[in-house]
């Protein structure tokens, strides 16, 4: 009778376990909104949790781009207003003092003072990028850009795998100078307002002293797709399915786990939490700053096309125009 009891008391212990395993790997979405016949690029808060712009890229013709000034109550997109419709492929936006900079291909840098409705192209030579056009090689689509003190400080650039630039700003003289880099750019990541990192086709390198300095990190052999930091360590995605990590104050790269998926965007926020996602039904998760990871079935349908933190708070932006937020059940995302 002692050995039936202990049997079922042992069962019911490892039901417990599988059940409570079951349910740490769920994530809850909720639906915020949707934009009709756009994929989302990229979600900009404007200084508080209330009103977002929203960058698309027409459905209907992949050529054009769609700014979008949004609401937010109760979670959810109140109010949507498109503020403007382009012929020019916008691929990052940024708001800073007032301003919201928006850059694209062919080394667009544009910027608006009302929310989007109207888009300036510079206004005096501080920001006139004709001089690029007799050195084409220092040319190329923008992708990311930052802003610091009202003005754009740093960008990156490409061409394709095997070609971009980085840029940084030039002392009033220009906006930008620039450098080649015998591989494409993917995605940048700012340290301590003036440094930053940056994740390219088969190597990572840092940029401190305003541009001056641009050192290569040790680790490479990889097509680096995402990059992030929180108040530990940078995190690095590669589209073979690796990621890797580095504590701040660190040059050494270790790896944390391998996936074999192909992993496009990363996010990390101030509590430990990490995401990455890619271009499978996979979303990664970590709670404790990249350190362990467990894998969630992505249940919406629909391609992700960006993943962004706002306020500690976990979006995914879809190829059908749908803003997602993020909980993690049981371990939940950011939640008090």
């Amino acid at each position: 009778m002692k050995k039936r009891v202990f049997s079922l008391v042992t069962l019911f212990v490892i039901f417990l376990s599988i059940t409570s395993c079951q349910k740490k790997d769920d994530l809850l979405y909720s639906t915020v909104g949707s934009i009709d016949k756009v994929t989302i690029l990229d979600i900009e808060p404007m200084g508080d949790n209330y009103t977002w712009m929203v960058l698309g890229r027409n459905d209907d013709d992949h050529d054009k781009t769609k700014l979008y000034y949004c609401t937010i109550a109760s979670n959810a997109l109140s109010t949507k207003s498109k503020r403007c419709e382009s012929k020019i492929t916008y691929n990052d936006i940024e708001y800073c003092n007032d301003t919201l900079w928006i850059c694209g291909n062919n080394m667009k840098l544009h910027y608006s003072l009302d929310t989007g409705r109207n888009i300036s192209v510079g206004g005096d030579t501080t920001f006139d990028f004709s001089y690029f056009d007799a050195y084409p090689l220092e040319k190329t689509d923008l992708k990311k850009l930052y802003v610091k003190d009202g003005k754009p400080f740093y960008a990156i650039g490409s061409k394709d795998l095997l070609d971009g630039n980085f840029y940084c700003y030039n002392n009033g003289k220009n906006v930008f100078k620039s450098s080649q880099k015998g591989f494409g750019l993917n995605d940048m990541v700012i340290y301590n307002t003036d440094e930053a990192y940056v994740a390219g086709y088969g190597s990572i390198f840092h940029v401190s002293e305003n541009g001056a300095t641009q050192k290569m990190e040790d680790i490479g052999d990889e097509n680096f797709t995402g990059i992030t930091i929180n108040s530990t360590c940078l995190l690095t995605c590669s589209y073979s399915g690796t990621i890797y990590r580095c504590d701040l104050g660190s040059e050494k790269w270790e790896k944390m786990t391998s996936r074999g998926k192909k992993l496009l965007h990363i996010a990390s926020n101030s509590k430990g939490d990490v995401v990455v996602v890619g271009e499978t039904k996979d979303i990664l998760l970590s709670t404790d700053y990249g350190e362990n990871w467990t894998t969630v079935k992505y249940k919406e349908g629909n391609k992700i096309s960006c993943l962004k933190v706002i306020n500690d708070d976990f979006f995914i932006g879809t190829e059908k125009g749908t803003i997602i937020k993020l909980t993690h059940d049981n371990v939940a995302l950011n939640n008090d």
